[in-house]
């Protein structure tokens, strides 16, 4: 990998070459090369320089080539040539550059031609034509003296001239005498020292001098007139004059506003003088428009009501003096104001009122004519609605009407005079709600489609107050099953009542009965409300009331009770309920005859009720027997002969002891017998077959609490 030197490259600005070409000619001393060049960077002044002159006669006193920046060279010969610039930079940048010219002959010809020369004015250009010429090359200058003799020092100079090229002077104009002579000169060079000199007398005619003063405005309405104002102030004979500039004037000066129309017109008035000399005037006349008369009305317009009509007039020039009014229904007035007017029709229907305007300055307007359509006034009416309190709330109902049969484009404003509720309302039937009996004043405001609007105040006095609903209710509260009675305790306020609406609060409902009863088919808390109407269809408050239905308690005395003679039990029924109270009956042999459970304590078989006494006195009862298990009497012995005396073996009270298991073993511990249950007691025998005399062994199981009992018992024949 070889090593790179970085190289910094610094870009140069680029040279331009160019020079003027020399206007020389052959007997001039020498031809000067002007240099033109330039560069970006301002360093032209470092440049360095290299001329060829294109000499193919330059020699060594006169040398083809220079270095020079601004060079000389002399030239001997006539013809084009051809010279070249080449410049340096400080920096080495170059450029060249080429340009041809020509070598003059040393003999111009000065020439000029004067342009309309038998008509020459003072108030006009004169004209000259460039007819210098010079062989071979080109007339480089022009000079020209316009008045030589009285003026040989101004000139007018052209460096650039070529064949035919015009040039124009202005000489002083003048009215009087009626001509002048002016020497014209004119020099021609074909180089620095080469020129020729040609010279002409001009005769310049006096000019006419035209004022034309202010004319005054014209009313468009007016006649034509007579142009015044202008004319010529230098004293020339006249051939001929004349007015133009406008349709609106004829040549000898009668101006018609008519057809020039309102706004300005610049009129000129033209002299020609016996010389074909002319001079012309302008000045503006103003047709002054006439006053536009114009009607504006307050709206709406509507039979019966005033209409005010105003002026919306426009003088458009000057200060309008005048109004007449014509309202179309035989009513005219002239005013000497722009105040507004009024006037009423009486009756509906199409007029035309017209205005005419006259201005200070006597301009008429033409007449201003609008159509007027008077439109109807609306019939407002309105019914009145029945209010019930506290609702409050009516429907106002529009009967309004119109003539012309657009009602459906009446726009509605109520207002109802209440203090409690004063929004109005715009509907065509409003509603309103009052909190407080009458009399209101409520008024309706109609308006038409037209904007005709009327309105219709009427006295409210149908605003009843709210009937008062009570009742009251027998008893308070009941058991399950048992009747309310409903006694209604109403106020209608004003009016009869004709409707009872009662509410259970158990899914049903009464409209019809003034004092019902009702049984409620399930227990629990009920709220009995009443609301009545009256025969003003107003609804009462609601009146309520709160009732209890009580359930029964739910009693379970349960199953029969076993208890043992020398033991004790408790009773316990199942019990369900509120605020419950119990009894027991009898209270033989019960601890406490008042409590759910008491204990009993063995004294004989009792059949017991259970009275339990829950919410609002309702009771309910259950019976429960006591059974007392006296201690079983086991005999040891029996005799199964048949003799129909001591056949079984009857333990006395063992029945008792619902459950039991006995069971008899022989002296092998074979089970000869065994029972659950001794509700049928032992023979002595085994699977139908007489057990032999003997002992047998016995254990009983009474359960009921007693423990196990065991034993013999012997079988005699």
């Amino acid at each position: 990998m070889s090593d790179t030197v970085p190289v910094t490259v610094i870009a140069r600005y680029q040279p331009f070459a160019n020079f003027i070409k020399p206007e020389v000619c052959l007997d001039d001393s020498y031809a000067q090369f002007t240099d033109s060049s330039f560069i970006d960077d301002n360093t032209d002044s470092s440049f360095s320089y290299l001329w060829n002159f294109g000499d193919p006669n330059a020699n060594v006193s006169n040398p083809n080539t220079s270095t020079l920046k601004n060079p000389l060279h002399k030239y001997t010969a006539l013809g084009p040539y051809t010279a070249w610039l080449k410049i340096t930079s400080v920096y080495g940048c170059t450029d060249s550059i080429a340009r041809d010219f020509i070598v003059n002959g040393s003999f111009p010809e000065a020439d000029f031609q004067v342009l309309n020369s038998s008509s020459l004015c003072s108030n006009l250009d004169v004209q000259i034509s460039n007819k210098s010429t010079v062989a071979p090359g080109d007339i480089t200058k022009i000079e020209i003296y316009w008045d030589y003799l009285n003026d040989p020092v101004n000139k007018t100079t052209d460096d650039f001239p070529y064949f035919d090229k015009i040039y124009n002077h202005k000489y002083p104009d003048f009215q009087q005498p009626l001509t002048r002579n002016f020497e014209i000169r004119i020099v021609a060079y074909s180089g620095a020292s080469c020129l020729d000199v040609a010279t002409k007398t001009v005769t310049v005619n006096a000019s006419p001098a035209t004022q034309f003063v202010t004319m005054p405005g014209i009313c468009f309405d007016a006649a034509p007139r007579q142009v015044t104002q202008a004319s010529e102030t230098g004293g020339l004979p006249k051939a001929f004059d004349f007015f133009t500039g406008s349709a609106a004037v004829n040549s000898t000066g009668m101006f018609n506003p008519q057809v020039a129309g309102v706004g300005t017109d610049t009129l000129r008035y033209v002299f020609v003088s016996a010389a074909g000399c002319r001079d012309s005037s302008d000045q503006s006349i103003t047709v002054w428009p006439s006053p536009q008369a114009k009607i504006g009305l307050s709206a709406p317009l509507c039979e019966k009501n005033n209409i005010s009509f105003t002026d919306s007039s426009v003088a458009n020039f000057s200060s309008i003096v005048t109004w007449n009014w014509n309202f179309g229904d035989g009513v005219s007035i002239v005013n000497s104001s722009a105040a507004p007017v009024t006037h009423g029709y009486t009756a509906a229907g199409a007029y035309t009122a017209e205005l005419q305007v006259t201005t200070d300055s006597g301009c008429v307007s033409p007449v201003f004519q609008r159509i007027l359509n008077v439109h109807y006034l609306p019939q407002v009416a309105f019914s009145m609605p029945d209010i019930c309190l506290p609702d409050g709330n009516g429907v106002f109902t529009d009967l309004s009407s119109i003539a012309d049969g657009t009602a459906a484009q009446f726009s509605y404003l109520w207002q109802f005079n209440d203090p409690a509720n004063p929004a109005p309302s715009t509907q065509k039937n409003a509603i309103h709600r009052y909190s407080a009996v009458g009399p209101y004043q409520v008024k309706l405001v109609v308006t038409s489609g037209a904007g005709c609007k009327d309105s219709l105040t009427q006295v409210m006095n149908t605003v009843y107050p709210q009937p008062a609903a009570a009742f009251a209710v027998t008893p308070a509260e009941v058991c399950l099953g048992d009747p309310f009675q409903f006694t209604d305790q109403s106020n209608g306020n004003g009016g009869a009542v004709t409707e009872w609406n009662w509410n259970y609060d158990d899914g049903s409902v009464n409209g019809l009965t003034q004092n019902p009863v009702k049984v409620y088919q399930d227990a629990g808390n009920y709220r009995v409300s009443l609301v009545i109407h009256n025969d003003k269809g107003c609804i009462s408050d609601t009146a309520e009331a709160d009732l209890v239905v009580h359930p029964y308690p739910k009693v379970d005395a349960g199953p029969d009770v076993f208890v043992l003679e020398d033991g004790f039990t408790r009773l316990q029924p199942l019990v369900s309920g509120s605020q419950l109270s119990y009894n027991w009956s009898p209270a033989l042999f019960l601890d406490s005859p008042g409590v759910r459970a008491p204990v009993f304590t063995p004294g004989q078989d009792q059949l017991y009720t259970i009275t339990v006494t829950g919410a609002g006195g309702c009771a309910t009862s259950d019976q429960v027997f006591v059974k007392v298990l006296k201690t079983p009497v086991i005999p040891n012995v029996f005799s199964p002969n048949g003799d129909g005396i001591n056949d079984v073996w009857n333990i006395r009270y063992l029945e008792s002891y619902p459950g039991c298991t006995v069971e008899i073993f022989d002296r092998y511990g074979r089970r000869v017998f065994s029972t659950t249950g001794y509700d049928k007691p032992w023979n002595g025998t085994l699977n139908g077959s007489d057990l032999p005399i003997g002992v047998y062994y016995y254990l009983i199981q009474p359960k009921n609490g007693r423990k196990p009992m065991t034993g013999s018992v012997t079988i005699l024949r």
